[in-house]
């Protein structure tokens, strides 16, 4: 499978996710600095998951527990990152719920001048 090198010049271009899980990779197993690499499914989950709908959700899911299934223990980072990638689909949910009750307190207090909501 193909599979993109961690090198400095690649890890300015990924997100704080990805340079924190590579360094921890290399906290883990500093002899593997020169070669630390992800593949390019994992990398492909891990976006899906950050740009999504609520209906793609459980099939981006499933695709994860599948590419669990085909990488062999020592491959860290790939590992790391679908823990990550799966627990950022299973709080989308919570993080859209919680946007919502912000923006309902919000509009409370713009329609109200006040916080105090009665149920």
């Amino acid at each position: 499978m193909p599979e993109v090198w961690t090198c400095p010049q690649f890890i300015q271009l990924t997100d704080d996710d990805i340079v924190s899980l590579t360094a921890l990779t290399l906290i883990v197993n500093p002899a593997c600095q020169n070669s630390v690499r992800i593949n390019h499914l994992t990398l492909t989950l891990y976006l899906m998951t950050k740009c999504q709908s609520m209906s793609s959700l459980p099939q981006t899911l499933n695709y994860i527990e599948v590419a669990w299934r085909i990488y062999p223990v020592d491959r860290t980072l790939d590992h790391w990152t679908l823990e990550l990638a799966e627990r950022e689909v299973l709080t989308s949910p919570l993080k859209i719920m919680h946007r919502a009750v912000l923006l309902l307190i919000l509009f409370v207090y713009a329609a109200t001048g006040s916080c105090q909501m009665e149920l």
